[in-house]
């Protein structure tokens, strides 16, 4: 609802997501005499922008805009993708900042805020933000779970499902051990671990989990940073994609030779791709418009 214009017709009500933009054709964009609408049919945990104009007939007036997310519900969307960087806070008291529709639990009495959203640039793979989980073997300790938004399981079979993220240790020593797998909403008894990730490197690597194996009823991935029988298990972890058919972008690109006439590539090959397509063209080309070629293993 909105506080009714000047001299109006009608006004003009356009509603998108909020990573489209407002020329995006996929805008919708309604008409109503009311100062209310309802839009109907929207996804859940989704975050919308709208906005309103009067429509005074010879002219449209300026608009007015406001952003909403719907309620948590089970989610058909895929890939669900999270990187953290939409984030602002430059502060890192962990005051329970996962994203929209995550769940996190952790009954230690020692660094209970944790998993949260850790701010500092050299702790992330992309931007300023990760994920952080911080536990250890001491007594005020316990295990440490990020819930991702819940999956309808009547559109979304989890056994079709990977999950792709980056990874590294937290500090210059030991080893940073995450469990991924599935529980039934939050419901700790019901977790069912699919595989154990590690890393013992401050450096990050792509790691990727297919749940081909898992057979259940559970509706949450988790990652899970259990409590060690000593040391410390403390990490970070970004860049998450859950969906089908995972591509994951090669890394470490760089040229090993070069002549007047041809130039020789290499990359890292982070998931399980054997073959790989290279577009190159003049520098600042568009990427799309270049000349593209194919790689084999």
């Amino acid at each position: 609802s909105w506080t009714p214009g000047f001299n109006p017709q009608s006004y003009i009500v356009e509603l998108k997501t909020a990573n489209q933009t407002w020329n995006d054709p996929a805008v919708e964009i309604y008409t109503t005499i009311d100062t209310f609408f309802t839009v109907f049919g929207l996804n859940p945990s989704t975050t919308y922008n709208v906005r309103v104009a009067n429509d005074c007939g010879d002219e449209v007036s300026t608009y007015t805009s406001a952003s909403f997310t719907t309620q948590c519900g089970p989610t058909s969307l895929l890939p669900i993708q999270e990187n953290f960087d939409y984030y602002t806070h430059t502060n890192n008291d962990g005051s329970n900042n996962l994203p929209n529709c995550w769940d996190f639990i952790n009954t230690g009495s020692q660094s209970s805020n944790y998993p949260f959203v850790y701010y500092a640039a050299n702790n992330a793979y992309n931007g300023s933000y990760s994920l952080r989980f911080y536990t250890g073997s001491g007594t005020g300790y316990a295990d440490q779970y990020a819930f991702l938004p819940s999956l309808d399981p009547t559109a979304v079979n989890i056994a079709n499902l990977s999950l792709g993220l980056y990874m590294r240790r937290q500090g210059n020593s030991g080893t940073f051990r995450l469990v991924v797998g599935v529980t039934e909403g939050t419901d700790l008894n019901t977790f069912v671990s699919v595989d154990t990730l590690s890393s013992n490197s401050g450096t990050y690597a792509y790691k990727e989990v297919s749940f081909n194996n898992y057979v259940g009823n559970g509706d949450r991935i988790v990652l899970k940073a259990f409590k060690p029988g000593s040391g410390n298990n403390r990490g970070h972890v970004d860049d998450i994609v859950l969906g089908s058919n995972l591509c994951a972008t090669p890394s470490n690109l760089s040229m090993t030779a070069a002549d007047e006439y041809s130039i020789t590539l290499q990359w890292s090959e982070v998931g399980t791709a054997s073959t790989w397509e290279i577009e190159y063209g003049p520098e600042g080309f568009t990427t799309g418009s270049g000349t593209t070629v194919t790689a084999n293993d």
